[in-house]
């Protein structure tokens, strides 16, 4: 699971090739290539440079081996479907004033697509592109939903469209002033950005943070790295051209597969050639077969037939095109779990409340004055007001934390809300007035 030197560069070179990638400076917006779909070690350089991060791999997996020993004596793992378990994201759209769903301001559509391609391969769902009959793939048992409420527990759903005057990213403004500047807590949300990739990011699908090893002797200090965790994508590798067909893609990583991998490293795994130099890497998962490079292609090859196994092309943690993929192995998931319950800011992920919607009177003492009745309400619901003649707004959103209804109003004595095009379901509603806000929650019968 390592790269021979001379093999590694000419397979990047023939990337490069195939992709027609440039140096050259681009207008915003171009850009139909990939040179590298994931920085995972030029960021790992960047954090032990500029960050002064001392974790070392060694370090890392001197830690966590006997933590995974621990989960397979446990056997829990071996019977999928008991431990699911469902962690919170936020996805920070960064733009500089496309309108939604114009150029890296990407639509509500294309990130959802996003969050349904995370749960289709994460727990490997039927009928579902991350299912294929037969082959190693496993249930992860890990999902995600888009957040539903936001750090002062007010309703979201999941999606933070964030103005920057600024047309592209690269790595220093995107760590030392995207980051600090935008993230939810990280104990509580998986935050992921993202935005146009520039400069040293330039042709990079994503990275993501590696998870930090609790109690390492020598990283004390690891806390330092909060404000960075999280997973960053170049917008065109987000999203699935297949459930969200408007969106913008690249082609070949236009199916959510960039963004699984980086959720990989999220959760401690690795490359399955392991990075190095040669057939003797490691990638620490033993049911990974060897391989001596990344592969760029969906044809099956042997690179290392000195070990058993062809390369596992179709392993989310490879560099081939997303239609290939549709495998983490259980050791792969091992790892990832036992990562999520040990490593910082993982196991937090687990008991957060994001995921859920907030409950009625959240933030009353914030807007005074508002109620809403019938509840249960089949057609109408009434909002009762002592704010006569003030204007407001209101939004309606659904348990997905998605926007059903928004609408500006001039508060009354009273007002009536038509839901009759609702669905059945439970419902938030959000009154806003002057940054104040109150939030109830009504059943539509």
């Amino acid at each position: 699971m390592k790269t021979n030197t001379i093999i590694r560069q000419t397979l990047l070179g023939t990337a490069l090739l195939l992709t027609g990638y440039t140096n050259a400076q681009q207008p915003k917006g171009f850009g139909k290539t990939i040179e590298n779909p994931c920085s995972a070690i030029q960021y790992d350089s960047y954090l032990k440079t500029a960050k002064g991060r001392t974790q070392t791999e060694a370090q890392f997996e001197q830690w966590l081996a006997p933590k995974i020993e621990d989960l397979r004596r446990n056997k829990t793992l071996q019977k999928s479907g008991n431990n699911v378990v469902t962690l919170p994201i936020v996805v920070h759209v960064i733009h500089d004033g496309d309108a939604i769903g114009e150029n890296e301001n990407i639509s509500d559509e294309q990130v959802l697509s996003q969050i349904t391609i995370f749960n289709n391969d994460f727990r490997r769902l039927l009928d579902s592109p991350g299912y294929v009959e037969g082959n190693a793939g496993t249930d992860t048992e890990i999902e995600f939903c888009l957040a539903q409420r936001d750090p002062d527990g007010n309703p979201t759903n999941g999606i933070d469209r964030i103005y920057r005057n600024k047309v592209s990213w690269g790595m220093t403004a995107i760590e030392t002033q995207l980051k600090p500047e935008t993230q939810w807590d990280p104990e509580k949300y998986i935050n992921i950005w993202v935005c146009n990739f520039g400069g040293d990011l330039y042709g990079v699908g994503g990275y993501a943070f590696f998870p930090e090893g609790s109690g390492l002797e020598g990283l004390e200090g690891a806390e330092s790295y909060a404000e960075n965790d999280g997973v960053t994508m170049y917008y065109k590798c987000f999203g699935s051209s297949d459930l969200a067909p408007e969106g913008i893609y690249i082609p070949g990583m236009d199916k959510g597969r960039a963004a699984v991998h980086e959720m990989g490293h999220f959760f401690g795994l690795r490359h399955i050639w392991g990075d190095g130099e040669d057939c003797t890497a490691t990638d620490y998962c033993e049911d990974t077969p060897t391989a001596i490079a990344m592969n760029i292609s969906c044809e099956p090859v042997d690179s290392c037939p000195d070990d058993p196994g062809f390369d596992m092309i179709e392993n989310y943690m490879d560099y081939t095109p997303d239609e290939c993929k549709s495998i983490f192995t259980q050791n792969q998931k091992e790892r990832m779990w036992a990562t999520l319950q040990n490593a910082q800011r993982r196991g937090t992920l687990i008991t957060s409340d994001a995921c859920q919607a907030p409950t009625a009177g959240l933030n009353n003492n914030q807007l005074q004055g508002l109620n809403i009745y019938p509840n249960p309400a089949r057609d109408v619901l009434n909002i009762t007001s002592d704010l006569t003649g003030v204007t407001g707004s209101y939004e309606i959103y659904n348990t997905l934390g998605q926007s059903i209804i928004s609408k500006n109003i001039t508060f009354e004595d009273a007002l009536n809300i038509d839901i009759s095009a609702l669905s059945q379901g439970i419902y938030i509603l959000k009154l806003n007035r002057e940054g104040k806000t109150k939030t109830l929650k009504f059943i539509k019968e």
